[in-house]
């Protein structure tokens, strides 16, 4: 069994203004996936999130729905997706090299 650690993250959904949200659909990625950290603002009061941009190879669902099948399916291995993840909960940087 591997020692790699997960943080959990909520996947988004396009809203008003094509904006995305965060959703309550909870997906996790590894502690040592790069990812690009977004300047948006979650628009839920209390949550404290941020707006990172993963690789959808890096998210690991924990059930399956429509939101998620929409946010792992993809033709291109390495399509990105943006989660929400918590400010107390976001791992030291790792800038993605190819974003």
């Amino acid at each position: 069994m591997s020692d790699e650690k997960y943080i959990k993250c909520y996947l988004s959904e396009i809203g008003h203004n094509n904006f995305w949200y965060p959703t309550q659909t909870e997906i996790l990625i590894s502690s040592t996936s790069a990812y690009e950290k977004l300047s948006w603002i979650s628009g839920a009061p209390g949550e404290n999130l941020t707006a990172i941009k993963v690789r959808k190879s890096c998210i690991f669902p924990l059930e399956i729905n429509e939101n998620t099948a929409k946010n792992i399916s993809s033709i291109e291995k390495d399509d990105y997706t943006v989660v929400w993840i918590k400010n107390n909960l976001l791992p030291p940087h790792t800038r993605d090299s190819n974003s």
